[in-house]
């Protein structure tokens, strides 16, 4: 499966989701990135559209990725 550690590639995923990339430090280490951008996503009610994203760059084998978007589902209805 694809790992995503390249801040320019935690970019590329906001700027598809439509995720405010700005209100994130990109110069820090992977984890806190995506800390960042998990919270944003939340906070701008894009987590969903975040996973899907996910998901279709090749974490579609993941099935901790797949439980969470289930659990995400869930908890917006």
């Amino acid at each position: 499966p694809k790992t995503f550690y390249r801040s320019s590639e935690i970019e590329r995923l906001a700027v598809v989701t439509g995720i405010s990339a700005w209100t994130i430090n990109w110069n820090q280490a992977a984890i806190y990135i995506w800390s960042e951008l998990i919270q944003t996503a939340v906070n701008e009610k894009k987590l969903r559209l975040l996973l899907e994203c996910i998901v279709q760059d090749g974490f579609e084998m993941r099935t901790d990725i797949i439980q969470l978007q289930s659990e995400v589902e869930s908890w917006e209805s």
